[in-house]
């Protein structure tokens, strides 16, 4: 029988591939590991344990033996503080049952944690768990001597009731790693086989724990500075607000720059090589980068769009004043527009106009329509500000080229040559042209 006291691991004296070849080793070793965490069952410890046992088994795959690797597992949790006073040993435990189950049972977990607990059950013959109180604070001080009075009646029971269910039923049970029994004239030739495959695979261990902490830390940092970079850019412009495109183009591009080399100072201490920090900055760089200009290019567009409203008012503001003066017209309006709504959001959910998911439908689209208004009244703000005739100009025949390149598509589209049909009105009968336009429409 060998019981076997290892140095613990996280405790920042050993290397994490040290870490993993004690740890390993103990597990590959042991008919019962008892794995002593502190106050409940951590998940940050079973992401380690899940990791460094998968790391053991892949090194195991090269040992002859096809069975689960490593023995019995006992969650021990010293100084649990969740019994109730009056709690019987059935109690306490049922409770350790469920809080076992909670973290590592399939039905209990999320479907990113499901695969973990999945591999540890198979790596492992048989997992428990048992909660033991804290001892008392006296025993914490430098000052104690041993003495077992000053110790908490409930933990001498309950390491008691541990004990004999640790060394009860099939114990002692011979270690069986791989389903190789060790016995008294193979265990040191086992032992320096596990060690050689473990001094081996050291350095791939070390990288690959480095890998993935570089990896998680990047996508973390990744995370933090993008949902930065929106929560700021949306105090620069935000979704409702239309703003003044060179101060938001000088901002945005000042932005984009601080986020930069927020990240690359942040890939310093990581000592990337220079190809995977350039990928790195690139790749990052790109996504923020596209996100300002799609921002940039959306406040353009509104102010555009604005200086042809302006442009446009006069011919607006006549019409608002004919439906202020003839207001039986503004009704109308109003209720055929209010029945259009009606009907495209009773046809879109299959319901009649009375249903509330129909007004529900009416009351987002005005309040689109309101928000709408709200950036209209901001963008033409900003363009009379910078309104200049000669640009305006611009931006209308701008606007008209556009619409007629559009127009154009239409018409080439419906198989309609405007210039041939009419050349062909100019030198034969009116009847031919229209003759020619309705069949070119009809095809189409």
């Amino acid at each position: 029988l060998l019981l076997m006291d290892t140095q613990g691991g996280w405790d920042h004296k050993l290397t994490k591939a040290q870490m993993a070849t004690v740890f390993g080793m103990t597990a590959l070793l042991s008919s019962k590991l008892i794995f002593n965490i502190q106050n409940r069952i951590d998940e940050d410890r079973l992401d380690a344990l899940d990791y460094i046992c998968t790391f053991t088994q892949t090194i195991c795959n090269e040992l002859p033996g096809e069975e689960a690797p490593f023995g019995s597992l006992e969650l021990l949790i010293r100084d649990w503080a969740y019994y109730e006073d009056g709690f019987g040993l059935g109690e306490c435990v049922q409770q350790m049952k469920e809080h076992q189950q909670e973290h590592m049972s399939p039905e209990h977990l999320q479907e990113d944690a499901k695969p973990r607990a999945e591999r540890l059950h198979q790596l492992f013959k048989a997992i428990d768990c048992f909660g033991l109180p804290h001892p008392s604070i006296k025993v914490t001080k430098p000052s104690y001597n041993g003495e077992i009075n000053h110790i908490e009646r409930d933990f001498v029971k309950l390491i008691d009731v541990f004990m004999d269910k640790l060394c009860g039923e099939d114990f002692p049970r011979p270690s069986a790693p791989l389903g190789t029994e060790i016995t008294v004239g193979n265990f040191r030739q086992v032992v320096m086989n596990f060690a050689e495959a473990f001094q081996e695979n050291a350095d791939q261990m070390a990288i690959g724990l480095r890998e993935a902490f570089v990896k998680v830390e990047m996508m973390t940092c990744k995370e933090e500075l993008s949902a930065r970079f929106k929560t700021q850019m949306a105090k620069i412009a935000p979704e409702t607000a239309v703003v003044e495109p060179h101060k938001l183009k000088q901002e945005t591009a000042r932005l984009v720059e601080d986020i930069k080399n927020e990240f690359v100072a942040k890939l310093q201490p990581w000592r990337l090589k220079a190809s995977e920090e350039e990928m790195a900055i690139s790749e990052f760089s790109r996504t923020i980068e596209e996100a300002a200009k799609i921002r940039v290019m959306q406040n353009e567009q509104q102010v555009e769009g604005a200086t042809m409203k302006i442009v446009a008012s006069p011919v607006v503001g006549c019409g608002a004043y004919f439906l202020f003066v003839h207001q039986w017209v503004l009704y109308i309006v109003a209720g055929v527009g209010a029945y259009c709504h009606a009907k495209k959001w009773s046809t879109r959910n299959d319901t009649d106009m009375c249903d509330p998911a129909v007004f529900q439908g009416i009351a987002d689209d005005t309040k689109k329509w309101g928000v709408q208004r709200y950036k209209d009244v901001q963008a033409m703000q900003v363009a009379v500000q910078r309104f200049n005739p000669n640009e305006a100009m611009d931006t209308i025949t701008k606007a008209s080229k556009q619409a007629g390149a559009m127009a154009a598509g239409v018409a080439a589209n419906a198989g309609l040559n405007i210039g041939g049909a009419a050349g062909s009105g100019a030198s034969s009968s009116g009847g031919g042209f229209c003759s020619t336009a309705a069949s070119s429409s009809k095809e189409a």
